[in-house]
């Protein structure tokens, strides 16, 4: 069972039965999935991004500290991805 939007009670008016997929497509469009440090995946938390931000080093040194790619360094500098930390 979902609600519709993601809000609101769990009412027979604000539910519908989807498919997991359904589901976790529909919670990144309603912006209520995990992200940041609550996803699952995540190594970095919003004290190494604000850190990794201020880091004058290169993208490849400040990977190799953090044990991520250059490409998520970099990708974290330009607000692409850890956007929601300021």
């Amino acid at each position: 069972m979902a609600r519709f939007g993601d809000t609101g009670p769990y009412a027979e008016w604000n539910v519908e039965c989807i498919t997991v997929t359904k589901n976790c497509s529909d919670r990144r469009l309603n912006g209520t999935g995990p992200s940041g440090e609550h996803n699952r995946g995540a190594k970095l938390t919003a004290k190494d991004v604000k850190a990794i931000r201020l880091d004058p080093r290169s993208c490849v040194e400040i990977g190799v500290t953090y044990g991520v790619t250059r490409t998520t360094v970099n990708m974290i500098r330009m607000r692409k991805t850890w956007a929601h930390i300021t």
